[in-house]
């Protein structure tokens, strides 16, 4: 409490300091430099490099009602049994609801009163400390989720500092995308020079306080480059031996270029959940590959894979999204192995059937304790993710074979040959010679394997690594 004490009390000199300078919005870029912080623990120095990373995202309600800070802490263990070194937690910072003066629908953790504290649904700032130490004993590392477009109706700044929300015919308005609009949230004004310097006291507040390595900047697409340019090299340069992994939601290559670490595939998802409904083919799924992998070739990032997210998930489980359990477990197999960073979302690797509303009225805590050979096979995929072929390696497409996915990955003399079935119903192997000849190791089953049958089961699974004479 007295170094959480210290680092406030610093933080809020500095706040209070920045205030008095009545918003000048000239400020110098290197305004933030020059801010003290006492910082909580030392920074880790276990975050995996970009082409081992594994991560899971946590939904706190699925973990419990209140207090699910702790619930999530007490499941460290069986996070990294599914071989994550990442926990992406999703938004705990303070909400809007009906009492606070916000709008309805409520109960949304992306739509925010108070960035500085967190909500008291999910816990403490004690609570956050204990899960990432906990967590960093075991080799993971910590983002939070930070929502940056938009604030709560009933946020502080919405009095105070109206200057920084943008209008339309001189109103705040509500964020819109496509056809939807964010009825509970309003815009934020991004041109404005001090709510930048805001959202980067924002972004090293919770690093120094609680010892975070990082964030996943919902929206970042959203937000103009030049931001993220400034607060990624303010982030990675204001304490000597930190390492700040950031993830941008979006698929901009201007903001990889800027900082950002990772992006989503995007098209990727869209086109394996396309496949498994029977409306795209393996051929449309390569070229999501090979498009997603060739539009950020030049800036050394990667991108993070999945089968589903709190996006996804809120319309329709993985579950029935891919047909079954089964085919939920076939469509996650794909996105990991066929590179990136793998993600699992809270509740898959359960194999829960239905959909999950991130909004608290629709909540849902899950029975971690059931589904558990469901969770064994999550676990076994992700490992495998984690063999440095398929994580380095280059992709050889199958293209000629049509009813199932069949692509290498190959790096310098090892070779894996995946075979992934997107239908319910067994499909014949048609595969050329050089293929269906010689001895494979079942990295599945870890036993020998020959191919000594044409038939592969409805969305069946094979990775295979090619055995040398």
């Amino acid at each position: 409490m007295k170094h959480l004490l210290l680092a406030c009390t610093i933080f809020i000199t500095a706040l209070v300091n920045s205030h008095c300078t009545n918003e000048d919005s000239s400020a110098p870029s290197n305004q933030t430099a020059d801010e003290e912080y006492l910082f909580y623990g030392t920074p880790f120095d276990g975050i995996p490099t970009l082409d081992n990373l594994r991560i899971y995202e946590a939904a706190p309600r699925v973990f419990a009602k209140s207090n699910s800070l702790q619930a999530i802490r007490a499941r460290l263990d069986a996070i990294g049994s599914l071989q994550a070194n990442v926990l992406w937690i999703m938004p705990i910072f303070s909400m809007s609801s009906e009492q606070t003066g916000g709008r309805a629908p409520f109960g949304s953790p992306y739509c925010i009163r108070d960035f500085y504290a967190l909500d008291e649904e999910f816990g403490t700032v004690a609570d956050l400390r204990a899960l990432v130490e906990d967590a960093h004993e075991r080799g993971i590392a910590v983002i939070l989720d930070l929502v940056t477009n938009h604030t709560g109706w009933d946020h502080v700044w919405i009095k105070e500092h109206p200057e920084w929300y943008a209008r339309r015919n001189g109103e705040m308005y509500s964020p819109d995308s496509g056809s939807t609009t964010y009825n509970n949230s309003v815009q934020l004004d991004w041109n404005n020079r001090s709510l930048r310097w805001e959202f980067i006291r924002i972004m090293k507040y919770w690093i120094a306080v609680a010892n975070i390595d990082g964030y996943r900047c919902d929206s970042a697409d959203w937000i103009p480059v030049e931001f993220w340019e400034e607060a990624i090299a303010e982030l990675r340069t204001f304490q000597p031996g930190r390492r700040v992994l950031m993830l941008a939601e979006g698929t901009s290559v201007e903001r990889l270029d800027a900082g950002f670490d990772l992006n989503y595939g995007w098209r990727f998802c869209d086109t394996l959940e396309a496949l498994f409904a029977g409306s795209a083919e393996v051929a449309d799924l390569f070229a999501a590959d090979r498009s997603e992998w060739n539009s950020i070739a030049a800036t050394g990032k990667t991108k993070m894979r999945f089968a589903t997210n709190h996006d996804r998930t809120a319309a329709a489980s993985p579950v029935a999204q891919y047909g079954s359990v089964e085919g939920s477990v076939a469509a996650f197999a794909i996105a990991a192995w066929m590179g990136g960073a793998p993600m699992i979302y809270s509740s898959q690797e359960i194999g829960y059937p239905d959909r999950i509303s991130i909004f608290k009225r629709d909540a849902v805590v899950m029975d971690w304790t059931t589904g558990t050979d469901i969770t064994k096979k999550f676990a076994r995929i992700m490992e495998i993710a984690a063999d440095e072929t398929i994580r380095k390696g280059e992709t050889r497409y199958f293209e000629e074979i049509t009813n199932l996915v069949c692509f290498e990955r190959c790096y310098e003399t090892d070779e894996i040959l995946v075979l992934v079935n997107p239908s319910k119903n067994p499909v014949d192997m048609l595969l050329p010679d050089d293929l269906s000849e010689g001895l494979y190791q079942d990295l599945l089953n870890r036993t020998n394997f020959q191919f000594t049958t044409t038939q592969i089961e409805g969305y069946g699974i094979r990775i295979l690594r090619r055995l040398k004479e």
